[in-house]
């Protein structure tokens, strides 16, 4: 007799922690002119090594898309800053936007964004990985 339950595969290189902290970010233009828009802020809906799921209300800021140029020919970056905790300094990395969708529920914040880190320090990646042990 066949099960109406399926087993759902985790296929995520990273476990992801469900975790609200506070994310600054600004959007790093990836043609050749450079370029960058303000500090904007944001939440994480979950946080892992790899990367987060940032939530934000902007996903075009000061002319440029959080995804790609204008062109649609080059990927833009992010610069991260994430608020751990008050007793952990806060972690910078660069981010390459994975994918981008309104969220199905709506609250403080419209936008769901996946990033995938791909500048991190290692002291940063270190205080990363603490953390999340800890949680």
């Amino acid at each position: 007799m066949k099960s109406g339950f399926s087993k759902r595969v985790e296929r995520r290189k990273f476990y992801r922690l469900k975790s609200p902290v506070q994310v600054r970010f600004r959007i790093i233009s990836g043609d050749n002119k450079g370029g960058s828009s303000r500090l904007i802020k944001g939440k994480t809906e979950n946080i892992s090594e790899g990367g987060i799921c940032l939530e934000t209300n902007l996903v075009q800021v000061d002319g440029l898309h959080i995804s790609h140029d204008s062109s649609m020919l080059y990927k833009n970056r992010l610069e991260i800053e994430i608020d751990l905790s008050p007793e952990i300094e806060s972690i910078k990395a660069i981010g390459d936007v994975i994918w981008y969708d309104l969220k199905r529920k709506k609250d403080q914040y419209t936008y769901n964004v996946g990033v995938s880190f791909s500048e991190i320090s290692e002291d940063d990646q270190d205080r990363l990985n603490n953390f999340l042990l800890q949680k």
